[in-house]
């Protein structure tokens, strides 16, 4: 989906960036789709999202490889332990995403 609108989103950041976020998220989302294509079909979901995490990073710079990659750790350690990603699970994985993000972005919510 991320290569499919990669366009788009390039225009969107032109307003207010670069305009090379779409790119850059084909690039990342890329990466991450080649290592987990490479993890154990059984790896726990703290496992992929390490995986998807250090793959992002290793691909992308800038400031949106760490706030992925963050991201993605931080949605890790909220499931440690889980087997399987229930509703609950991925509530709490998502959260602390967007705690990661907040810690290391700038803007607050409705800015």
């Amino acid at each position: 989906m991320i290569e499919e609108h990669k366009d788009h989103l390039s225009q969107l950041d032109g307003v207010i960036g670069d305009a090379d976020h779409g790119v850059t998220m084909g690039i990342g989302f890329a990466a991450v789709t080649e290592a987990l294509a490479g993890l154990d079909p059984d790896a726990e979901p703290t496992a992929v999202f390490n995986t998807a995490a250090k793959s992002f990073l290793n691909a992308v710079g800038a400031s949106s490889g760490p706030l992925y990659a963050t991201a993605f750790l931080r949605a890790g350690a909220a499931v440690k332990g889980k087997a399987v990603l229930d509703r609950d699970a991925m509530v709490n994985a998502v959260a602390a995403m967007a705690r990661g993000l907040r810690r290391l972005g700038t803007r607050q919510p409705g800015i």
